[in-house]
């Protein structure tokens, strides 16, 4: 599991220095929070796949991965909530909402 949040810790920083780059962009377009939170899935969702691929993990084995890494950092997430967020569906108390701008 170390392997997984090494890692991810790598593709963090990648990603964090591709950010700086795409900044002076971003402020120059108008962007909605239906298209941000969609990138935010959408490489989550790359860097999630990337990992499972390389260490051969399952979706489960994949999804406490992430649960136990939020929990050493002092965050409180279950299995099943990483997978729902994996799979854009969220249990909420009053039904399903399936993207990120709802939750």
């Amino acid at each position: 599991m170390s392997q997984a949040s090494d890692h991810s810790t790598d593709q963090a920083s990648n990603y964090s220095a591709g950010q700086a780059s795409n900044h002076s962009f971003a402020s120059s377009e108008q962007l909605t929070f239906t298209d941000i939170s969609l990138t935010i899935w959408n490489q989550f969702k790359q860097i999630f796949n990337q990992i499972i691929t390389e260490n051969n993990y399952t979706l489960e084995e994949m999804c406490f991965s992430v649960a136990i890494d939020i929990r050493l950092l002092g965050e409180n997430i279950k299995k099943a909530t990483v997978q729902g967020f994996y799979e854009r569906n969220i249990k909420k108390k009053n039904g399903y909402i399936s993207t990120l701008d709802q939750i």
